[in-house]
């Protein structure tokens, strides 16, 4: 299937920044945030899936699609993009990480 390389472009960028990507089953519509036909993110996606680049998951008429960190080395050989950026995902928040000696907490049901 041809698709232009700005496409390309644009839907391997949203990969990368987010670290996921969800797109609707329908051929015949376009996805809502990078302005590309949704049968295009499918067919790269399918692609980027056989070379297992990335994890795909089915639910309601919806594709997930998850970057793995071969798909991240992947992404950055083709957009150039330097070691020191990294998706979304992998960021670790300065709220949400465990202090260093602090214990770690037990969350169970009682």
């Amino acid at each position: 299937m041809f698709m232009s390389k700005d496409d390309i472009r644009k839907i391997l960028t949203h990969l990368f920044e987010e670290g996921v990507m969800v797109c609707k089953n329908d051929v015949d519509g376009e996805h809502p945030v990078i302005k590309v036909q949704n049968l295009h993110v499918m067919q790269l996606m399918r692609s980027l899936e056989s070379r297992e680049l990335i994890r795909r998951k089915y639910a309601w008429r919806h594709h997930y699609y998850f970057l793995q960190d071969s798909g991240i080395d992947f992404i950055r050989r083709q957009l150039h993009i330097p070691d020191q950026v990294v998706p979304n995902t992998r960021h670790r928040d300065a709220a949400t990480a465990p202090a260093e000696g602090a214990p770690a907490t037990d969350i169970r049901m009682r």
